[in-house]
Parts: structure tokens; C-alpha cells; sequence
């Protein structure tokens, strides 16, 4: 990072708009990069409901250590998120 200027000192020019526009570009990508985020997250969370509707309730914890990677609380988020767009999807506006 440049070390602010000194009283008198010369500073080069700079390009705003171009700083703008890449400043824009940069704030877009990390809009679509959260996007792709959240939509895995609601895939993940997807697959978990249906593992667990699938497994009996006594064994799903120990089925969720042995054979993810992902913590229950993480894993009760994940199902959230897929349950709320669930039903925003089905509910009428």
C-alpha cells in the first residue's frame, strides 16, 4: 500500500473512472461469488434433509460424524436454509 503523501509532495495522476470500474467489477464478483455460496449451501443442506428422513433419528448424529465432514450445527443451518426456500418457494406471495 502507498504511504500517504507528504505536505508538498507531487503525487502521480490517477485514473478514477478506471478505479471505479474495477472497484465495481471487484464488488460484483464477491455479489456472485456469496450467491454461488449460499446456493451450495442450500444444495448441501438439500441432501442432508433427505439423508436424514432416511435414517433413523436415534443414528443420525453418528451418521453425520462418520460420513461428513460437516458439524451438526452447521448441518442444522444448511437444513434451514433448504427448508426456508422450501417454503417461500410453495408458499403463495
Amino acid at each position: 500500500m502507498n504511504a500517504p503523501a507528504k505536505i508538498g509532495e507531487v503525487l502521480p495522476p490517477v485514473d478514477l473512472d478506471a478505479l471505479a470500474r474495477r472497484i465495481n467489477l471487484e464488488l460484483n464478483s464477491i455479489v456472485d461469488a456469496a450467491k454461488g455460496v449460499v446456493t451450495k449451501a442450500i444444495a448441501a443442506g438439500e441432501a442432508l434433509n433427505q439423508a436424514k428422513a432416511a435414517i433413523a433419528d436415534c443414528q443420525w448424529l453418528r451418521w453425520l460424524s462418520t460420513n461428513t465432514s460437516v458439524s451438526e450445527r452447521t448441518a442444522q443451518l444448511y437444513m434451514q436454509l433448504a427448508e426456508y426456500k422450501r417454503q417461500k418457494l410453495t408458499w403463495p406471495s
